[in-house]
């Protein structure tokens, strides 16, 4: 009786092809983005509005938690708001929110609400920029007392998270680490929670939203830690009986190249014995 003793190269290929296929790919680390360092809004909000409270109104207007009015003195055109940074997060391609601080109160006709106190009184904080390409909503909580003359009250007069405008950026924000990015919005459109808060604008009546401008500073890029690999321990090389553990397919395997060598060198050493002990056997005397 006669056993090939070709079978042995052949066994011993099928099996390192067998575990190098189920080999795992090394880990790779998140894309990584700049931090938001610092940064700030201006926002109009609305100039028919700013102008109806100053004007006719006879109003005023207050800001407070870091927001700042523009221009310093004399009419207010806009508001600077802060970033805050610790809260705001966009990733590589400048998607994600931007929270803003500051607080700002509107009050109109005195002595036409509640004890002769203001008929209008509008308050907006808790703003927060949120990006998407180029597609921008501008969302704040605000609370609307009182009511217009003729006896306008807000439909919704509190709510959180509203969306008050949204509008699209001339250009998508590009987060450089260590530079300042500005740039500037088209003009948009007010949201439900805008046409809920102003009164006295609708999808038929003055919709428009002013455009607003915007400055971000980055720092360094946040790399994301790679999953730490499982670890899998190997049979002692020094006992040709133990037997060896499959290949593990899991994404985090901790095989290397040399080790997966090894198996294939300590397979091979395995099959070439065992075949030449079958053929010293088998063969023919």
């Amino acid at each position: 009786m006669r056993f090939s003793t070709s079978l042995a190269p052949v066994t011993a290929a099928a099996l390192a092809a067998s575990v190098l296929t189920v080999a795992p790919l090394a880990a790779t680390a998140a894309e990584s983005a700049p931090v938001v360092q610092s940064g700030s809004v201006n926002w109009p909000l609305k100039s028919s509005f700013l102008n109806y409270v100053q004007g006719f109104a006879r109003g005023e207007i207050n800001v407070s938690d870091g927001a700042t009015k523009t221009p310093a003195t004399g009419k207010t055109t806009g508001f600077d708001l802060p970033v805050n940074a610790a809260k705001s997060k966009l990733d590589a391609q400048g998607n994600g929110t931007i929270n803003l601080d500051g607080k700002i109160q509107f009050y109109g006709h005195k002595g036409l609400g509640p004890n002769r106190g203001w008929g209008l009184d509008l308050s907006y904080e808790d703003f927060k920029v949120q990006v998407d390409g180029k597609k921008v909503t501008f969302t704040a909580d605000y609370e609307a007392n009182g009511e217009l003359p003729g006896g306008k009250k807000a439909a919704v007069p509190k709510a959180d998270d509203a969306v008050i405008a949204v509008y699209e950026l001339e250009n998508p924000i590009t987060p450089v680490a260590g530079a300042e990015v500005t740039g500037k919005t088209k003009e948009g459109r007010l949201g439900k929670g805008g046409f809920d808060s102003l009164i006295s604008y609708s999808e038929t009546y003055k919709p428009e939203a002013d455009a607003f401008n915007y400055t971000l500073k980055f720092g360094d890029k946040q790399n994301s830690a790679p999953t730490s690999p499982a670890t899998t321990t190997a049979p002692k090389p020094s006992d040709p009986t133990t037997t060896q553990p499959a290949p593990t397919t899991e994404s985090g395997s901790s095989l290397s190249t040399g080790s997966i060598i090894g198996i294939v060198i300590a397979a091979i050493a395995l099959i070439g014995g065992g075949l030449f002990f079958a053929w010293q056997n088998f063969m023919p005397r």
